[in-house]
This record gives structure tokens, sequence and C-alpha cells, in this order.
């Protein structure tokens, strides 16, 4: 099975959500309006050939960003060399809405698809966000 195979199995039991469904799911301030949750999450679509309707708050990055395990030290390999093509993309896209927006870098790195969302839309973000 391939890397890609791997993580769209991770989404193959959802139901798709609408915009309005998964604003509701991030559960972010209300000043973010749908298409800006939409313009941070294409890059799921871009990247990993996602509907972004299939994604959820609560997934964690990881499952972008590392290769599934392998006996096969040559596929884990080939697949950690595709899936940090993917981080890449991710964490420019960050860098660049943080600068765009003119806010401070999160302290840590986000974990989950909703800190990945706040961190993109959100100036500062605090403790409380």
């Amino acid at each position: 099975m391939s890397w890609h195979q791997d993580l769209s199995s991770k989404f193959s039991d959802r139901n798709e959500l609408g915009l309005a469904q998964l604003l509701q799911e991030f559960d972010l301030p209300d000043e973010i309006e749908k298409k800006d949750l939409e313009r941070v999450l294409a890059v799921f679509k871009v990247e990993y050939g996602l509907t972004i309707g299939l994604l959820r708050a609560s997934d964690p990055l990881s499952w972008f960003v590392s290769p599934p395990r392998t006996h096969n030290p040559l596929k884990w390999l080939f697949d950690r060399a595709a899936m940090e093509d993917g981080a890449s993309e991710l964490n420019y896209q960050l860098k660049e809405c943080r600068k765009a927006l003119g806010g401070t870098n999160p302290s840590s790195p986000p974990s989950t698809l909703r800190e990945y969302a706040i961190a993109c839309l959100i100036p500062d973000i605090g403790p409380d966000k």
C-alpha cells in the first residue's frame, strides 16, 4: 500500500461535511468565515488529494507529515520523501499566513488541523484560543 492509500484509508469511513458544518467542527472564533477556513484547508486538497469536507479539527498533523510504518526500508525512504514534500508545503503556507497576519509565531508547532487553522487565521495566538 502506498503512503497516499494509507492516508486516504484514514478518511474512508467519514461523511463529507459542508463548509458551514466544517466551520462548526473547527470551533473557530466568530470572526473567521467559511471562505477563510476553506482557503487554509485547500493545501490538504492540493498536496494530499483530500476533499476538505473529510477533514476534522482533531486530525493529527502527523498523519500528513510522517510516512506509515513499513518493514521495507526502501519503501519507507520513498514514502518519507513524498511526505516531506507535503510537509514543506504545509510549513510554507503556515509561514506565509503568519507573515500576512503580522502576528507572532506560535510558541509550539501545531499538532492538529484545528491548531494549524488557528495558526493560519488568528494573528495573536494565546493560551485561550
